[in-house]
């Protein structure tokens, strides 16, 4: 039972699709476990995984490992088929979260109640490539875009503002000071606490960062008539206020013991 769990046969046809399969989910699994390729790196992946998806950490790591070291054991021939087993997982995992339930096509025909997996991949990469072209991770321009717009902030301000655990967000404004683009600064209003502000250099490249992300999204969203963008805006508004309004009830009920 071992040997058949471990073993790796000499087919050729399977050989090709073990490497086309490795090679694809290792790109990807590089750029959450190490930063490649235009990824995020490992603390910028679980930074979103937890902080924005709110998956639980031991779930945001084995997602990680598993197109990290499933693509590694595909490539080398190394316990492919657990390799294989962890890669399905994940993937009917993604799918059925969130798009499944609309097939895989995108909504060309107006018809479909959703869009299908397709369409989130497609503008998933998009909107993760536009970050990545302006050198930052999700996790730090989330935050440089908080200071810009929203003027210096405590920690957990920021936290509550772009939704990310707290481990997370204290990383990542620990890594944009060594990168000189932000600062702690002692609160006027209380010697306790400590906010961060940009420095002159972190508001440049945060202006400009998030011009050349907004110019992205602006070329994106130009598929869209005039009245179509206005639909979508007041729909999105309407959608975002309504949620923050359910989010306020939760937080406001008191927890069960």
């Amino acid at each position: 039972m071992f040997r058949k769990l471990i073993a790796t046969d000499n087919d050729t046809a399977t050989t090709i699709l073990r490497l086309v399969l490795g090679v694809i989910f290792f790109a990807h699994g590089a750029q959450k476990m190490l930063g490649w390729f235009g990824g995020y790196g490992f603390t910028g992946t679980m930074g979103f995984f937890t902080g924005m998806l709110h998956i639980p950490a031991v779930f945001a790591f084995l997602a990680i490992a598993a197109e990290f070291f499933g693509g590694l054991g595909l490539i080398f021939g190394l316990l492919t088929r657990v390799a294989s087993f962890g890669v399905f997982c994940n993937m009917i995992v993604a799918v059925a979260m969130v798009h499944g339930q609309f097939g895989f096509w995108m909504n060309w025909a107006g018809a479909q109640k959703g869009e299908g997996y397709e369409c989130y991949r497609v503008l998933s990469l998009l909107a993760e490539r536009s970050i990545a072209n302006t050198g930052l991770c999700l996790t730090d321009f989330a935050a440089l875009e908080a200071l810009l717009h929203k003027g210096p902030l405590t920690i957990s301000e920021i936290q509550d503002k772009v939704r990310l655990a707290s481990g997370s967000m204290t990383a990542a404004v620990d890594r944009l000071e060594k990168l000189g683009l932000v600062v702690r600064k002692s609160s006027p209003n209380d010697r306790r606490a400590r906010i961060v502000e940009l420095t002159a250099k972190g508001e440049r490249l945060a202006a400009s960062s998030f011009e050349r992300h907004a110019k992205d999204l602006e070329a994106l969203m130009s598929a869209l008539s005039e009245k179509e963008m206005e639909q979508l805006h007041g729909s999105l508004k309407k959608l975002g206020l309504f949620a923050a309004e359910k989010l306020e009830e939760q937080q406001a009920k008191p927890k069960s013991r």
